[in-house]
């Protein structure tokens, strides 16, 4: 049995459920030291940043981007037992109930405070090392709700859990002697016997939209009519798709070297089209590519081959569509 000093007295301290706690000297020494009417409540306001979990859509996975340090604001509340107990530390500690695991966000320091009661608003840090285990159930957040063409922001529950140094009020030692640590899982509900009012804080979860990525071109040529008989119609035709709807430019490129510049838009269903009119009526051969500018997607030469057998003059159906 693990053994607690204090001013003359050596306590024996029982491992209750999994949490260490002093027991006094008293008639009632059988019971273990407890906190009453405790309240753990973090000051959050419309203005506050909140500790966030950002990821990305990359490749079919929701890749973390990692952030900084958030400072958060807490209201603690406590009081003694009994008469000869006092509040000798506190520390506020994040569980991660999935895993089982915990982390210090807030502790007082080595000196023994003496409280018969306690009510302050701190202020501390959850850095990503406090962060880092809910991390997968954030991700499951993003992979259930995300959606790659618009941004979502959704929450998870950070659950926070107070602990208290309570001990004889002539104990003179380091409150870390003298933890009553009311946090085994399995027993939360049960080791606050007394009224509670402790809260857990929201951490946000944003699943960015994926960047607009063009993923594929095409460029065709169609013919209204027998191609090899002039007059004939015919169609420059370029399709795009991408991931969501959005806007791009591509460069038209023919084989003399010309080019033109065309702005295309795309539907919600990711497809963007544009197509190009020719009135032929001359032996024709050229051919067209098309460059999507700022991304890494082009087509291969496209031939557009009419009236090779038609000695006669021809007219297009304007200067600028002759000329491309």
């Amino acid at each position: 049995m693990p053994i607690l000093k204090f001013p003359g007295a050596v306590l024996p301290a029982v491992l209750i459920a999994g949490s260490i706690m002093a027991l006094s000297t008293n008639s009632q020494a059988s019971k273990p030291y407890h906190a009453k009417d405790v309240a753990l409540i973090p000051q959050v306001s419309n203005l506050s940043e909140l500790p966030t979990f950002v990821f990305t859509p990359k490749n079919g996975a929701w890749i973390f981007e990692q952030k900084g340090s958030v400072g958060f604001r807490f209201r603690i509340k406590a009081k003694r037992d009994k008469r000869y107990v006092r509040i000798h530390g506190y520390k506020v500690i994040a569980l991660y109930l999935d895993s089982g695991g915990r982390s210090t966000l807030y502790k007082t320091g080595a000196a023994p405070l003496h409280l018969k009661s306690l009510d302050k608003t701190l202020q501390s840090q959850i850095t990503w090392q406090h962060l880092k285990p809910l991390a997968g159930k954030a991700r499951k957040v993003c992979e259930t709700h995300g959606n790659p063409a618009k941004k979502v922001v959704k929450s998870i529950k950070l659950t926070l859990w107070p602990v208290f140094a309570l001990g004889n009020k002539d104990y003179a030692g380091s409150p870390g002697g003298v933890w009553s640590d009311h946090t085994h899982l399995k027993h939360i509900s049960y080791t606050y016997n007394y009224s509670q009012d402790i809260k857990p804080l929201s951490a946000r979860v944003v699943c960015k939209a994926a960047p607009f990525e063009v993923k594929s071109a095409d460029v065709s040529v169609t013919y209204k009519g027998n191609p090899q008989s002039c007059p004939v119609e015919a169609w420059l035709k370029v399709t795009l798709k991408a991931n969501k709807a959005g806007k791009t430019e591509f460069l038209l490129t023919r084989d003399n070297g010309m080019n033109q510049k065309v702005t295309v838009n795309f539907g919600a269903d990711g497809i963007g089209k544009w197509q190009k009119k020719y009135s032929l009526n001359q032996p024709t051969q050229r051919k067209y590519l098309v460059t999507v500018l700022g991304h890494k997607v082009s087509t291969p030469w496209r031939s557009m081959t009419a009236c090779l057998f038609n000695s006669g003059g021809g007219l297009t159906t304007g200067t600028r569509q002759q000329r491309n």
